[in-house]
């Protein structure tokens, strides 16, 4: 059974930094949350008034949950599975070194690879061809 990354510090700056940055912004814009784990962020956005919401996991259980939730979530492994663009894309990354002693299915939560960034330097170079010209990434 996997485990769904619950909400911690990290996610709760990202959801204060969504709320101050987007409450301007229109509610028709396209956003994405790549890794949406328990679904904070979305619940975030569409107590904000977004409706044009998804997000993608490489965990089932977090997809569920999600779906549960009434978002529209899908497998994928960053974008491997995404074909659109976005004018929001929002990440909070996995950012630790990876640890032999930890199982694989935690790891999905915390490890960003062997040095820690190489998740993020995959997410970079793969987000600019999912990004709408003037789209931004959180």
């Amino acid at each position: 059974m996997s485990l769904v990354y619950e909400p911690s510090e990290d996610s709760y700056l990202l959801q204060e930094v969504l709320m101050n940055h987007l409450k301007k912004r229109s509610k028709k814009i396209k956003i994405i949350e790549i890794g949406t784990g328990s679904g904070i962020q979305l619940e975030t956005l569409k107590k904000m008034g977004f409706k044009n919401l998804s997000g993608v996991d490489k965990n089932e259980d977090a997809i569920n949950l999600c779906k549960q939730k009434g978002f529209e979530v899908i497998w994928s492994n960053l974008f491997s599975n995404i074909k659109e663009k976005f004018d929001l894309i929002i990440f909070n990354p996995p950012y630790l070194p990876a640890d032999k002693r930890e199982d694989t299915e935690s790891a999905i939560s915390t490890s960003g690879g062997k040095n820690g960034s190489e998740l993020i330097n995959k997410f970079l170079v793969e987000a600019k061809t999912h990004l709408e010209i003037k789209g931004k990434i959180i």
